[in-house]
């Protein structure tokens, strides 16, 4: 465990001196940009109008940290011979994973404190009210934000950055789509396979239900059972992505 700190603290540092805060402040300039040409456009200038664009570039904003820095930081201890140089100080691919993990981890935590905070200001500023119980929706994309980070490790576990980028962004577009596919399927003429396949991604592959901005947040039983239910549903995903990861990450050719 002393070794999983350690790595953690030092890739967090790296992806400090990376920019990702750098990145991180020039994202939110361009979403209050959007957001505000959106909202000046729209007859209604609304709460929701503007609430509704913040929590869209929340989640774009996890997206790019989790796909672009996740899938980087393996290949880059690989590129730059850095994993060589731990494995001699005694620190195993196991620890160097889970410590990179958890300091990816950390830095979207950080990250999305802060973009809360921005937007709340921004909110006021403009005479909206506090979010108040709207914040659960930013909790249950901090939770899709981990998933993606743990779905970003696993592909970059066995490949290069192009490809698991790649593999990453078409596991999110499936996770993402996979419901509304399955939906629109019924009652269509399509072969087994096709809704075999739809079918299997709706029920074990729906990132939508991270989605929850359209539930009662009034009903705080509500908001309570689906708070533990997201949460035990990411973790077990991470826990999965993080498991395989590991063990294609410990068979993976230094050279």
């Amino acid at each position: 465990m002393k070794n999983i700190s350690v790595v953690a603290r030092e890739i967090f540092l790296l992806l400090k001196r990376d920019g990702v805060f750098f990145v991180f402040f020039l994202f939110c300039f361009f979403s209050l940009f959007f957001s505000n040409l959106a909202v000046s456009s729209s007859l209604n200038f609304s709460k929701k109008l503007f609430f509704d664009v913040g929590l869209f570039c929340y989640h774009f904003l996890g997206l790019f940290v989790a796909f672009f820095w996740g899938n980087k930081i393996l290949s880059d201890s690989f590129a730059g011979g850095s994993l060589a140089c731990r494995l001699s100080l005694g620190i195993c691919r196991r620890e160097f994973f889970l410590g990179a993990f958890f300091a990816l981890c950390m830095v979207q935590l950080l990250v999305g404190f802060f973009y809360i905070i921005l937007w709340q200001g921004v909110m006021h500023f403009l005479g909206f009210s506090w979010l108040g119980k709207a914040l659960f929706l930013f909790y249950s994309q901090t939770l899709l934000w981990f998933v993606l980070a743990a779905v970003s490790f696993f592909w970059s576990s066995f490949l290069s950055f192009n490809f698991s980028l790649l593999g990453s962004l078409l596991v999110w577009f499936l996770g993402m789509t996979s419901k509304a596919s399955f939906e629109a399927l019924q009652g269509e003429d399509v072969n087994i396979v096709s809704r075999g396949l739809s079918f299997f991604l709706s029920s074990f592959w729906d990132l939508s239900v991270f989605n929850i901005q359209y539930f009662d947040l009034s009903d705080h039983k509500l908001l309570i059972s689906i708070g533990a239910r997201l949460f035990l549903q990411a973790a077990s995903i991470v826990f999965v992505f993080l498991s395989l990861g590991v063990f294609l990450f410990q068979r993976r050719d230094i050279g």
